[in-house]
């Protein structure tokens, strides 16, 4: 895991540099990853109809209680809802700073796509986070989101809300329920006491207890040596996980990041950055309901890349500063199979063992 987030850190270092002095590699390198995840979005779709299918010869009208058995590519559910607010981020980048057409109108398509993938998780994170980033997104753009082409998108966008709302009338009412099924109940007791340890926690260990130990800290806590039966090994949120693997001092750190990005974008008034950052922030909101960041490497490195973009000094992504080392060539196909190699890794790893097996207790409890 350590080895892991170096590489990722190594990975936004990269990054932020050919973002910065290499403008043409970097619109090549946004197209690539346009196609990629255009891609894995149309896979994902395949997969959904699958599971939908699967629900429904099973003999259940509502696929809501079931929407935890959709793992698209190995990774939850959870996971991947997340992992779709990052990915709008980078479509946005492509959207906006790369000169090619198509790549633009490949960009809006998937988008769309990843609309539609946020809102079939069913997630009250999910929708509070989209209600988030649709109020800010409103402030910031009043005075242009009626402009013709703002139309058309504002437009394809409210389509595709209803279109799921009227397709799936029982699992989006469910959604706004917050505390009725069995699993919100499990949920949300489950959330309330692992927030409730912390403190308990943090008196005892001021400077965390070390990474990837949330879980072990957290069930002693709980239940001590007795079996635990836990609703998720997840953190309720970040700051959560921050306080009890890294302490005061992690999260301090944490903060700091977070105000850098901030003041960066006050610094620089580019209407372009804020609303890609927008994707970040409803990232950000989303973890404060379920953290996802410090568990998934795809995430970690999904999410550097958008740092990495905000904080680099580009003008335009088809726009060459100065001639790109060769070695620069390879790197989408580097990137691009560290990836699937952190996909085929999650699959087979032991959080996504331990995931299965707190599902199937969950259902046959």
């Amino acid at each position: 895991m350590l080895v892991c987030l170096i590489t990722n850190i190594f990975a936004y270092f990269i990054l932020r540099y050919v973002f910065t002095y290499y403008g043409k590699f970097a619109g090549y390198l946004l197209s690539i990853f346009t196609v990629c995840i255009f891609i894995l979005l149309t896979i994902s779709f395949y997969i959904y109809y699958l599971f939908s299918e699967t629900v429904h010869n099973a003999g259940s009208s509502s696929l809501y209680d079931f929407r935890f058995l959709y793992a698209p590519l190995g990774i939850s559910n959870n996971v991947w809802s997340s992992l779709q607010w990052l990915f709008g981020g980078i479509l946005a980048i492509a959207y906006f700073y790369v000169e090619n057409r198509k790549v633009k109108a490949l960009a809006a398509i998937t988008g769309c796509m990843v609309l539609c993938q946020l809102l079939l998780s069913f997630s009250r994170g999910i929708y509070l986070s989209a209600l988030v980033f649709a109020i800010v997104l409103f402030i910031l753009e009043r005075k242009r989101l009626f402009v013709d082409r703002e139309k058309f998108l504002l437009g394809s966008c409210a389509i595709f809300i209803i279109g799921i709302f009227f397709l799936f009338p029982h699992e989006t009412k469910k959604v706004f329920e917050i505390n009725k099924t069995v699993s919100q109940q499990r949920s949300i007791d489950g959330r309330v006491k692992a927030m409730s340890i912390t403190s308990d926690i943090l008196k005892k260990y001021p400077w965390g207890v070390g990474l990837n130990n949330y879980t072990l800290a957290k069930d002693y806590y709980q239940v001590g040596d007795k079996r635990v039966d836990s609703y998720t090994t997840y953190a309720p949120n970040t700051i959560s996980k921050l306080f009890i693997e890294y302490g005061y001092c992690g999260v301090c750190i944490y903060l700091i990041l977070c105000w850098s990005i901030v003041f960066l974008l006050i610094k620089r008034k580019e209407r372009k950055l804020w609303i890609i950052s927008l994707f970040l922030m409803a990232f950000f909101v989303r973890e404060q309901t379920f953290s996802t960041m410090f568990d998934s490497k795809v995430i970690q490195l999904s999410t550097l890349f958008l740092v990495a973009f905000l904080q680099s000094k580009r003008v335009e992504c088809e726009r060459e500063k100065k001639n790109f080392p060769v070695i620069l060539c390879f790197l989408p196909c580097i990137v691009m199979t560290y990836v699937v190699g952190l996909v085929l890794y999650n699959r087979n790893s032991k959080e996504c063992f331990s995931f299965m097996v707190n599902r199937a207790i969950f259902f046959a409890g």
